[in-house]
């Protein structure tokens, strides 16, 4: 694949809008959801200022899970506590966070203040009614970076809950956030099961940079760029027997950087291709479309069997798509996806996932 068609074939998938795949996406005003093939939602509602932080909403799909609802803040501190004063810009809501706020740093290097349950009632009727939620440090030192105070719109929020309300069907029950009703949890119906995978149990061994002539040949057939790719070099694995996946490297750009991989048992190489979401109202189904031949700033880690990729929508890598491949015995599996459009300073470890898999050791 030369460089161009790469570009365009990018930006093609990256650009489609939650529109073309309304089953499992959607995008209202500032605000972001995706459904995951068991029914797991969550959601972004994204802050005026680029970075900083965000709202972050996520949901199980069983019929009793509680929703959690975050506000992320990407300070610079690296203090465990952070105060700060959480108000909405309309009045009537002050009991919802106290004066001052300890924002927790999590496991995400992140500062976190979750809002409590026994404020969630309060936290819906000010998300019909506000517009924004503006946080500042208490101590009067800037937020984040160069920024005083943190605006998190508002503006998409009720129609995104509302929107997931119907995604795990609790629309008119007493569980819903948003459309709800008179009607008893236990009419909701279960989710999907999570699906499973087994990871091959054999100890990969890695095989060098130097590729067998059936993997070279069959690379300078894939790849029209195969001599354009630099000091870039391939990596071999055993992962069977009689199995061997080589990373070739193809494209490259000024972030993104394509890999084709091959499985070569005995003296024939194959160009392996990878499962891809359907667009569209098949996605809902949790159906792929087997196509991807090349995978963006992609490596294969041996420990866990498995592919990962993360293919950035720009240089920050503050929206795109990731996610794994894990290989069972005889071919490599999605085992997770996530992605995020919008490129408003959420970084992947925040990004919407749209699959997820039980992979078994």
């Amino acid at each position: 694949m030369n460089r161009f068609a790469f570009t365009a074939a990018f930006a093609a998938s990256f650009a489609l809008t939650s529109a073309a795949s309304a089953q499992s996406s959607a995008t209202f005003g500032d605000w972001s959801a995706r459904c995951d093939n068991v029914l797991r939602c969550a959601a972004i509602g994204f802050a005026k200022e680029l970075g900083g932080g965000w709202l972050h909403f996520e949901r199980d799909g069983a019929a009793t899970a509680q929703a959690r609802i975050r506000i992320v803040l990407d300070t610079e501190s690296k203090d465990d506590t952070v105060a700060v004063s959480v108000k909405f810009d309309e009045p009537g809501f002050e009991t919802i966070f106290p004066a001052s706020v300890q924002a927790k740093r999590d496991d995400s290097e992140r500062h976190v203040i979750v809002v409590p349950d026994g404020a969630m009632d309060a936290f819906r009727n000010a998300l019909r009614k506000a517009s924004q939620i503006v946080v500042r440090r208490t101590d009067g030192q800037k937020i984040a970076y160069d920024t005083d105070e943190l605006n998190l719109s508002l503006k998409g929020s009720v129609a995104t809950l509302r929107w997931i309300d119907e995604r795990q069907r609790r629309v008119n029950t007493v569980t819903a956030m948003i459309a709800s009703g008179p009607a008893a949890a236990t009419t909701i119906p279960s989710p999907p099961a999570l699906p499973s995978i087994r990871k091959s149990r054999f100890v990969a061994k890695e095989l060098g940079e130097k590729a067998p002539p059936a993997v070279m040949a069959a690379w300078k057939e894939a790849c029209d760029e195969w001599d354009e790719v630099g000091d870039r070099k391939g990596s071999g694995y055993l992962i069977g027997a009689q199995a061997q996946l080589w990373d070739m490297p193809c494209s490259r750009g000024a972030y993104n950087f394509g890999s084709m991989f091959f499985l070569q048992q005995g003296n024939k190489a194959q160009l392996l291709k990878f499962e891809q979401w359907m667009r569209g109202e098949q996605r809902s189904a949790g159906r792929f479309e087997t196509k991807a031949e090349e995978l963006i700033n992609a490596e294969f880690v041996p420990a866990d069997m498995q592919i990962i990729f993360f293919s950035k929508g720009r240089g920050i890598g503050d929206c795109g798509s990731g996610g794994g491949y894990t290989w069972d015995g005889s071919r490599f599996r999605m085992t997770a996806y996530r992605e995020l459009d919008e490129c408003r300073g959420v970084p992947e470890d925040f990004w919407l996932t749209l699959w997820r898999t039980n992979v078994i050791k």
